[in-house]
């Protein structure tokens, strides 16, 4: 009988862990559209070169990898979301 609790007190701390490196994960995932902000404001402040020059399309270039970068990290956030909260109400559903 002791032996079934701690093998669920083991299953239960090993599930924990996986939350919280999920958790890690998206955390550090929602930083990803701030550095992209970030970058593009130094990209587009050190560029000297004026609107309508051939450079402009370089820059849409640049905008649109920032926004597909963006967008890729929203969704990975997603999944992670989506997989904690499958982890911690896997057992009440």
């Amino acid at each position: 009988m002791n032996l079934t609790k701690e093998i669920k007190a083991l299953n239960e701390l090993k599930k924990i862990e996986q939350i919280q490196r999920y958790e890690k994960k998206y955390k550090l995932l929602g930083f990803v559209p701030y550095y992209i902000l970030v970058i593009a404001i130094i990209i587009f402040f050190l560029s000297s070169a004026p609107i309508h020059s051939t450079l402009c399309k370089i820059y849409f270039f640049w905008i649109n990898l920032a926004i597909f970068i963006s967008s890729i990290s929203n969704i990975e956030r997603n999944n992670i979301m989506k997989t904690i909260l499958e982890l911690k109400y896997k057992d009440k559903l």
